[in-house]
């Protein structure tokens, strides 16, 4: 019917372009609503009755009290009614925000506002806000919640019992708020954020499950472990972590360029790449390879191009959560069970222990690590990333020997 008036039901309203500003997109979406409300309004004088329109002008009756404009036999009310029904539940400046309305506004600005982020931390970020949506809307009427229907207390109630972890739970807030808050900037809107002021950091700092460092025995068991993992590249990608000291999608993320085996000094740069980027708060490195690593390191069959990914199963959106997950299920099979603070992460306090108990250097120390610091930040002053590994390949393996580094047993 919307076709009868002269506007084509099949068109969709214009999407937001790439580079596009979210004020010029406003603008294209509102002239693109214009031109239909117009069209109705044009459908309307078409089917006025104008000559009685001017006898009841003469008589004096024309807008007085109650006056309707007299409408032509041909003019169908219905149809005029349907049309600005559909239409008004076609266009979001006129509907009620839903929460799939807001998530789907927070993916596009994060994707314009973030068009570097990494294919892995986009596809993560991605799934979380989707997890954040589903879950609150799982607390009212699912996805098509209206932002003005959330009731706070009970969101606070329904959140808690939905993440019992404190730290979980500040995390899918925090999402949940920033999805809120962006709606209300990009629409200039005033919704209330029932998820303000909910997540709890120091309830967090205090359910906190420290994370630990290995001993000398869990330290050499894990590593050999490694060593002989059935899947090669689950097993490098922990030694890797083990040696360097560095996370998880680091290592998990290298491409083939990243990898020097045949250099004087071998080592491994981490870097931004196609693959994944850096957290913020760490430092692009150059870091030695031990001898221990090399070996390890020399039996693997890497891709050929520079910029492949050096471990291919892993080198994608998800690679990193994958190789997580397999190594935590050697770690609990190692220690017949999970124990309190010990994970794959812990290889990178251990060395951060290590090299502390050895007395490396401070700026050395944070360099490796890729902590950023007033320290790291003087080296790279001077260097760039690229500081020469061979100044710190001596006292990395004086670390890595180190016997004593203050674990807890």
């Amino acid at each position: 019917m919307i076709a009868i008036a002269g506007i084509d039901p099949r068109e969709a309203p214009p999407v937001r372009k790439p580079g596009q500003t979210f004020e010029d997109f406003r603008s294209e979406l509102a002239a693109w609503w214009n031109y239909r409300d117009l069209l109705v309004m044009n459908y309307l004088e078409d089917h006025t009755d104008y000559a009685t329109m001017q006898k009841d002008y003469d008589a004096g009756h024309w807008h007085g009290q109650g006056y309707v404009a007299p409408m032509l036999a041909s003019y169908d009310p219905e149809l005029v009614a349907e049309i600005r029904a559909q239409l008004e539940g076609r266009n979001p400046s006129k509907a009620t925000p839903t929460l799939w309305d807001a998530l789907h506004l927070y993916l596009d600005t994060q994707s314009h506002k973030k068009p570097d982020r990494s294919p892995e931390k986009a596809h993560k970020a991605r799934l979380q806000a989707e997890t954040a949506i589903r879950v609150v809307g799982g607390l009212f009427s699912g996805n098509e919640t209206k932002l003005a229907d959330l009731d706070r207390s009970k969101v606070r109630s329904g959140c808690r019992a939905a993440w019992p972890n404190y730290g979980t739970h500040n995390k899918y807030i925090n999402i949940l708020s920033a999805i809120l808050n962006n709606w209300n900037t990009e629409t200039n809107s005033n919704l209330f954020n029932p998820f303000a002021g909910l997540p709890n950091s120091k309830l967090e700092q205090k359910h906190a499950s420290a994370r630990v460092s290995f001993n000398p025995n869990q330290w050499r068991a894990y590593i050999e472990l490694l060593k002989q993992d059935r899947i090669q590249e689950v097993g490098l990608i922990g030694l890797i972590m083990a040696f360097t000291g560095c996370r998880t999608e680091a290592a998990s993320g290298l491409e083939v360029q990243d990898v020097h085996l045949r250099a004087e000094v071998p080592y491994i740069v981490f870097k931004d790449n196609d693959i994944r980027t850096l957290d913020k708060d760490t430092r692009s490195r150059a870091v030695p390879i031990v001898p221990e690593l090399a070996k390890a390191l020399a039996k693997y069959s890497a891709p050929s191009g520079l910029s492949e990914a050096f471990f291919p199963r892993f080198g994608n959106a998800k690679g990193a959560q994958n190789v997580s997950v397999n190594l935590r299920n050697r770690l609990s099979k190692l220690l017949g069970g999970k124990v309190e603070g010990l994970v794959p992460y812990s290889f990178r306090h251990t060395l951060t222990d290590k090299m502390r108990a050895s007395g490396m250097r401070t700026d050395h120390q944070h360099y490796i690590i890729g902590h950023e610091s007033p320290e790291s930040t003087k080296i790279h002053e001077k260097y760039g990333t690229m500081m020469p590994p061979k100044f710190l390949s001596d006292g990395l393996l004086q670390a890595l020997e180190q016997p004593d580094w203050g674990f807890v047993a």
